[in-house]
């Protein structure tokens, strides 16, 4: 247990420590994708289940139906580590077909709460003097949601053992 614990430790340490960012597109702006599969689990399946877990997402503004098994979500969270009321807000779009489904997590921007300030966030936080941390740590909460996702949508999902 001490040897789980301080390897844990030490993968946090050294992920708060590297200047990893976020993943980029082609177009250099952040964006996480990737299509999963899931043997055996209908597009319905999937769909409800992205539905289900879209709801009780925390930070999920609205959700729109955009097709047959398609849908988009505005979401946000609290920026970290802002000297001002912000948040980080951005699109999660997923789609699902028999036995996979997409997501795409994308449109990344820095919101004031009171609307002064409206920035596109850059994978390695270096365009903003001093939000390299700001965006490492946005990438932490995004990675959570996306492993919620994964779960949510995960084939055993259903199974009791």
């Amino acid at each position: 247990m001490k040897i789980a614990l301080m390897i844990l430790m030490a993968t946090t340490a050294a992920m708060a420590a590297g200047p990893w960012g976020m993943p980029a597109n082609s177009d250099g702006e952040c964006e996480y994708s990737g299509v999963i599969e899931v043997d055996g689990v209908t597009a319905v399946e999937l769909y409800d289940r992205a539905s289900a877990w879209a709801e009780a997402l925390q930070g999920a503004i609205e959700m729109t139906e955009t097709g047959t098994h398609a849908m988009e979500i505005r979401a946000h969270v609290p920026a970290p580590m802002a000297l001002l009321a912000a948040e980080v807000r951005f699109a999660i779009a997923i789609e699902t077909r028999e036995g996979r489904y997409r997501y795409r997590f994308s449109g990344f921007t820095l919101d004031s709460v009171n609307g002064n300030i409206h920035r596109d966030l850059d994978p390695g936080g270096e365009k903003y003097r001093g939000k390299r941390n700001m965006v490492n740590r946005t990438a932490l909460k995004i990675e959570r949601i996306l492993g919620g996702l994964r779960l949510a949508m995960d084939a055993n999902a259903g199974d009791d053992w």
